[in-house]
């Protein structure tokens, strides 16, 4: 018998070998390599996935693929540099339906922009920095065919053929298997307004609502309805109720606006329209923000000074509005500061970041890489064990991180830890020039 795990690997050979394929949009080097180890690891051939890394390209290279593969799995990052990848998602799903899964990529926790993904299109989310195994069951996830999907797609197909038994006779079946399914509701809501039976159209569709609070198709379904009766202020309130739920779009606070405004309410419609100029404002910010960084990594191989300079005014235009999806900023400024040999500015904006993200292991490592460089070795000690103690897989990420703690452990005179890490360095490439350097000096210490 199957193990879980090997089932989940089946499910995607078996995509694979149905002529499924693999479209990932990114420029994070990090999740490309785990990706590709993915790929390798599951036997598959090479071929089956593609790797674009200019957002500007992607949606023609779906379409290339989609001559050769059945279907794709497109993985996009929610945004790359200035671009906003979100804004084509709904566009593919509505062009390209089934043939297309969406999994958004995205650094960012916050519920608000969780749910804007997936009102624009996603089907599903992967949160980096993620592992193989969560990669996997994302992927699974998402396109693992399921009874109940099916008799969704069938009862929708009768309902827009007006066939009413065989759309009944779908609906009682989802049912059976969940009696309390939004989507089963959702269905009978759509049934009943198609036969223009506005009130159990809309009995159905708020019963939906009360049984999935976080689910937005089924209010969205009961303000199409209500603008079809042309009952506007029942529509502002389910759109507002919408706008609770996921603040973020814009748009809707300009149709909130615009139905407000026909009603001769001007307080109200422009409490919307100014809500959808900041959060427009705020999308425009972050694309300069973007865009600073993205001339301030080109620049730097000729002008360093230059390059910092363009990230120090993203930093500083981006003020105190950082979140988890910005800790990127801090370690890309943080690095070329390094390599300009200021660590102590590096270390500055590290210390700014772990205010937004506490927990980052990666950024504590930093912290003790810039202190390594300024020679504070027992300040360096103190955040690599920091480190450590928040993410213990970080050993695993790279070789330079155990050979790095191997250096700071020498440098504080304690040469056992020092040893250890030396010697897992070694056992994994006994090549490793620095590593054996380094175990040279420990045994001459020893001796």
């Amino acid at each position: 018998m199957l193990g879980k795990r090997e089932v989940l690997d089946q499910t995607i050979r078996s995509f694979v070998d149905q002529a499924g394929g693999f479209l990932l949009v990114s420029g994070d080097t990090t999740f490309v390599r785990i990706f590709k180890g993915l790929i390798k690891t599951l036997g598959m051939p090479k071929d089956c996935m593609y790797c674009e890394t200019r957002a500007t390209h992607y949606v023609r290279r779906m379409h290339t693929m989609l001559k050769r593969f059945h279907k794709l799995v497109l993985l996009v990052e929610a945004s790359m540099g200035e671009v906003n990848n979100t804004m084509y998602f709904r566009q593919i799903k509505e062009a390209l339906g089934e043939k297309v899964w969406i999994i958004c990529l995205s650094s960012e926790l916050n519920r608000d922009v969780l749910c804007l993904f997936h009102e624009m299109g996603a089907d599903n989310i992967i949160i980096k920095p993620v592992s193989v195994n969560s990669i996997i069951k994302k992927i699974v996830y998402t396109i693992k065919p399921n009874n109940l999907r099916e008799l969704v797609d069938k009862a929708a197909e009768a309902i827009a053929k007006g066939d009413t038994d065989a759309a009944q006779s779908h609906i009682d079946r989802i049912f059976e298997v969940n009696p309390e399914s939004s989507i089963a509701n959702i269905l009978l809501g759509d049934m009943a307004r198609k036969a223009k039976r506005y009130d159990e159209a809309e009995a159905r569709y708020k019963q939906a609502a009360s049984k999935a609070r976080m689910y937005l198709e089924p209010l969205e379904r009961l303000a199409d309805l209500y603008a079809e009766i042309n009952d506007r202020e029942a529509r502002i309130a389910v759109l507002e109720r919408l706008d609770r739920l996921s603040p973020l779009n814009h748009q809707r606070k300009i149709l909130i606006g615009d139905i407000c405004a026909d009603l001769g309410d001007a307080v109200r419609a422009r409490k919307h329209f100014d809500a959808a100029v900041a959060v427009v404002r705020r999308h425009a910010r972050d694309q300069i923000v973007a865009t600073l960084m993205n001339v301030g990594q080109k620049v730097m191989a000729i002008d360093p000074e230059l390059g910092i300079g363009y990230m120090n005014e993203a930093m500083t235009l981006k003020s105190d509005d950082f979140s988890i999806q910005d800790m990127w900023m801090f370690n890309e400024i943080g690095r070329h500061l390094r390599k300009q040999g200021k660590w102590k500015q590096a270390i500055n904006y590290y210390v700014k970041a772990l205010k937004v993200d506490p927990d980052n292991a990666g950024l504590f490592y930093n912290l003790a890489m810039a202190y390594l460089q300024g020679k504070m070795y027992f300040k360096a000690l103190e955040h690599a064990t920091m480190a450590l103690d928040k993410n213990p897989d970080l050993l695993n990420v790279d070789i330079s991180v155990p050979f790095n703690l191997a250096r700071i452990y020498f440098h504080v005179r304690q040469m056992a830890e020092s040893d250890k890490y030396v010697r897992m360095v070694l056992d994994r490439d006994p090549t490793h020039q620095g590593a054996l350097k380094l175990l040279a000096l420990l045994q001459g210490k020893g001796g």
